[in-house]
């Protein structure tokens, strides 16, 4: 399916329990992955949000499929908010925003939009990255500096940081198990 944006069409899917009544709306912002919208960790974590009554609309930020850091994702997220709160299978006026990876910065740039803002009940940062310098190493290089090991080792565990009633940090370890995984739809299910 095709989302109207600003700036043209948005590849997108939207998931919802069929039969279903209305529910919350939530839209999920990848990463930066090659196969964006089809990478294969969403399309069942999608489903699975979806399963507990809410509608989910996953966008496709088509610059960081390219592997490229522009502001054009920060459009297209606002223009998919603005698209599902306007739908009629979602309850409410106002939808949640999950970034996972580096969308979990961009939803944040977002959720600092007053015209966004007017569409967003929450924000959830779900692995967002707070220095864009060492993102940037890491995505020329490949390779984590020896203070991100030192933090991945400390950061075994998930925990959360309430930043404020309207954001939420969420970091989980690449090296999550699929226990914790279910753990995070769980705990994002209940906290959405």
């Amino acid at each position: 399916m095709t989302v109207p944006g600003r700036a043209g069409p948005i590849r997108a899917r939207l998931y919802r329990t069929a039969g279903s009544v209305p529910g919350p709306g939530l839209v999920i912002a990848h990463g930066v992955s090659y196969r964006g919208i089809d990478e294969p960790r969403l399309v069942p974590f999608a489903r699975e949000i979806a399963r507990t009554g809410r509608v989910v609309l996953t966008p496709e930020l088509a610059d960081l499929t390219d592997y490229r850091i522009t502001g054009s994702s920060v459009g297209v997220i606002t223009d998919s908010i603005r698209w599902l709160s306007a739908r009629p299978e979602v309850s409410r006026p106002k939808v949640g925003l999950l970034g996972l990876s580096f969308a979990g910065g961009l939803s944040l740039v977002v959720a600092e939009d007053p015209e966004a803002a007017r569409y967003l009940e929450y924000v959830t940062s779900v692995g967002g990255h707070d220095d864009l310098e060492r993102v940037l190493r890491f995505l020329v290089s490949d390779e984590p500096s020896e203070t991100e090991w030192a933090e991945l080792e400390l950061t075994g565990q998930p925990h959360l940081c309430l930043v404020s009633p309207l954001v939420r940090h969420v970091e989980v370890t690449e090296n999550a198990s699929l226990r914790d995984e279910v753990a995070l739809v769980d705990f994002v299910a209940r906290i959405l």
